[in-house]
């Protein structure tokens, strides 16, 4: 029996929905990072800054990757949708860096954050990957 294809616009929220997670983790992580030096809170600024930058992409690929497993119901490690949550979760990272550096008073876009930021992406493909190996 085929199956009924849903509107267009019900589809569209239904792909916003499973994607709410990481479109608040991204809103977050864009309040906080374009909030003018002078009003960054303490707890930021005393803790590790690439650990903190690392972790929350970290966060950010894992909430995108969620996202594509949720919408599509798909293989836990496609390849496909983790490529693809790796590669939103560093543009996003890299266009921040940039906001910063032109756009933010009292911040500087930063090498080395966008080097954090990559690296706890690639983080967790590289979690995943090891993960799934050693289940398989």
């Amino acid at each position: 029996m085929p199956t009924k294809k849903q509107p267009e616009s019900k589809h569209s929220a239904y792909i916003i929905l499973h994607f709410t997670p990481a479109l608040v983790w991204g809103i977050f992580i864009l309040y906080f990072s374009t909030m003018p030096g002078p009003e960054v809170p303490n707890v930021f600024q005393s803790l590790n800054d690439k650990l903190i930058h690392a972790a929350i992409y970290f966060v950010a690929t894992i909430l995108i990757y969620f996202g594509f497993l949720r919408f599509k119901y798909g293989n836990p490690i496609s390849g496909k949708a983790l490529f693809i949550s790796c590669l939103i979760s560093i543009v996003f990272g890299g266009v921040i860096e940039l906001l910063q550096s032109y756009y933010v008073p009292g911040r500087v876009g930063d090498w080395f954050d966008f080097v954090a930021n990559t690296s706890g992406s690639l983080s967790f493909v590289l979690m995943l990957v090891v993960s799934h190996r050693a289940l398989a």
